[in-house]
């Protein structure tokens, strides 16, 4: 991972989404998928979701992309900022379309 600790990259992520308080171990919550790639002196980093969606004419369930975002920034100290803004990004897109769902109570 482009000389981070991966455990660096999944602290960043999860705090930022235990901030917002979305963190859960339902299975059938949504996945957030972040990759931190790099050649040369630039990095890539993409952000996906990923959850489970309901095909009302076949009855079938099945994971389906359902947002996606790349940061291009440069190797260094500016990885990790950059990724907090991107996981601020896709939080404020999440809790824009999701946010009333967000407030129910998981059951």
């Amino acid at each position: 991972m482009v000389g981070l600790p991966e455990e660096s990259v999944h602290s960043t992520v999860e705090s930022r989404i235990r901030a917002a308080r979305l963190l859960a171990s339902d299975s059938d919550r949504p996945a957030l998928t972040v990759t931190v790639e790099g050649e040369g002196p630039l990095v890539k980093i993409s952000m996906s979701l990923h959850k489970d969606v309901l095909d009302p004419a076949t009855g079938v369930t099945a994971q389906a992309q359902t947002w996606r975002s790349f940061i291009y920034t440069n190797k260094g100290s500016h990885v990790l900022s950059s990724l907090s803004r991107g996981i601020d990004e896709f939080l404020a897109n999440y809790l824009r379309v999701n946010g009333a769902s967000c407030d129910e109570p998981a059951g």
